[in-house]
């Protein structure tokens, strides 16, 4: 299966992130749309949202394909610099994610047999998840990968899910 995930998320390069949700209310967490923008079956808002900073648009598209970031570590770098890590105040991550937007993927790359993951945006900045989750009694889940054909998921100590069809 990680021969599955390495060929879905090269399906990544190329694609032009166009939204960024994320920082206040969400924690470290937050998501990436990238590609084409899909419409939702059922827009965002006819459901009691807590989170009141989620744009309009995300309310009614939702990315072709998506990197949602979860419970694991993770640092943005611009160019050699690092600009914000899961550590950082929710205001910081929020600011400092939504600079992925308007820039496409130009590598993406699992490092090792933890699957941590390096996407790089445009050459310019370059995202890496360090899959640190190992708690299994109560496992959660360190990123996902949204695909059109499903879902992969990196839960605790690195094992990989997928799941059909492509919402979420």
């Amino acid at each position: 299966m990680k021969s599955d995930l390495k060929t879905a998320i090269k399906h990544l390069i190329g694609k032009k992130c166009w939204a960024v949700s994320g920082g206040k209310g969400t924690g470290s967490m937050f998501k990436v749309a990238l590609g084409k923008k899909v419409k939702r079956e059922f827009p965002l808002k006819k459901f009691p949202l807590k989170n009141k900073h989620l744009s309009k648009h995300l309310r009614y598209f939702d990315g072709e394909f998506r990197l949602f970031v979860q419970c694991c570590a993770w640092r943005l770098q611009k160019k050699n610099k690092v600009i914000c890590s899961s550590t950082e105040t929710q205001e910081t991550i929020g600011f400092e994610i939504k600079k992925l937007v308007g820039h496409r993927i130009s590598q993406i790359n699992l490092l090792n047999s933890a699957l941590d993951l390096s996407v790089e945006f445009d050459k310019m900045y370059t995202l890496t998840l360090f899959c640190d989750q190992t708690y299994e009694p109560k496992p959660l889940t360190n990123y996902t990968v949204f695909c059109p054909e499903g879902s992969y998921s990196v839960e605790a100590r690195s094992k990989l899910d997928f799941a059909c069809g492509g919402s979420g």
